[in-house]
């Protein structure tokens, strides 16, 4: 039984250097974390690039000197990014957001690992490299304030590309504990549990299992992290209004509506011409079919995209 025990540990330790010097994601990983770094040095550039920033570090300095989130320090955003910029703060202290920025590199590199990840194990290897380095070149489509900044939308994005992961795998438990994250961060994340619920209902009808179990997982998954940050970790009654109920002005229009729309055309300009990245993977595959080379099919298990459309209108 011992020699039964120590052979696959003898293989695995036999195959890892070996695959550490070849292996797909070796060297896959380093060239996104460069490129992360590269597409975002700018933000090192300005003290402050927009005033969530500011707002985010008022915060943090008033939490470190005895405030209460939802009490005496307000914001009507959820509470994990004040609590990371005051722990930043306290580990390196307020005079710079050097350690936040850094931060923000390391989630656009988990998000482009993510979607990597997710591209290679529908379309191979190669749609994989495309995935993360053209997300990469788009997270800077947008004005410098929105895309530099070490802010809500850049942190909230790690969890709600695992949240899609985990509910393409089924493991609904994660899935539900990574859009809890995600709205944790910002309200708006929690939008992805749409494509989620949608991979479920499909899993159910293609498996020919029961929903119940997997959507209380997705349930459980989602409202403990929740529950436990508004129950535990602050004042139930203030989360409440600050998080949820007491953001409702936000969905008026107002007299503003002729800048909102000009600054919705003004960014959607700029990520339509950063966008421009996308044209290279349909360029090539017009140039295989011109040249009568088949076109890989995609895998049988993952042939619909009808979940990524999903995701794309659940963003919208």
């Amino acid at each position: 039984m011992s020699q039964t025990l120590t052979s696959p540990r003898r293989t695995l330790a036999e195959r890892l250097p070996e695959r550490l010097r070849t292996g797909y994601w070796t060297r896959l990983v380093p060239l996104l974390a460069v490129l992360a770094t590269l597409t975002h040095l700018p933000s090192f550039l300005r003290p402050v690039w927009s005033p969530d920033e500011g707002y985010l570090a008022t915060q943090a300095r008033m939490l470190a000197d005895g405030g209460v989130l939802y009490d005496t320090v307000v914001d009507r955003k959820p509470p994990l990014l004040p609590w990371l910029y005051e722990a930043c703060f306290a580990l390196f202290g307020s005079a710079s957001l050097w350690p936040l920025r850094t931060l923000a590199i390391v989630a656009h590199l988990a998000t482009a690992i993510l979607l990597a990840s997710l591209a290679r194990g529908r379309w191979g290897d190669r749609a994989g490299r495309c995935a993360g380095v053209l997300y990469l070149l788009v997270s800077i489509g947008l004005s410098p304030e929105d895309t530099q900044a070490a802010t809500f939308e850049v942190f909230m994005l790690p969890a709600m590309v695992a949240a899609f992961r985990y509910a393409e795998r089924r493991r609904w438990l994660a899935a539900g504990i990574a859009v809890a994250l995600c709205s944790l961060t910002k309200q708006t994340g929690g939008a992805v549990m749409l494509p989620v619920l949608w991979m479920l209902l499909q899993d159910t009808r293609r498996r020919g299992v029961r929903w119940p179990p997997a959507l209380a997982k997705i349930g459980f998954g989602f409202a403990l992290p929740i529950a436990l940050v508004a129950v535990i970790l602050t004042k139930p009654k203030g989360f409440l209004f600050w998080v949820v109920t007491g953001s409702g002005d936000y969905a008026g229009l107002g007299s503003n509506w002729p800048q909102m729309i000009g600054r919705a055309l003004g960014n959607s300009a700029i990520l339509m011409s950063a966008g421009l990245a996308f044209l290279l993977p349909f360029a090539h595959r017009l140039w295989l079919r011109h040249r009568r080379r088949p076109v890989p099919a995609r895998g049988p298990e993952h042939g619909s995209t009808v979940d990524l459309w999903m995701w794309l209108a659940s963003s919208v």
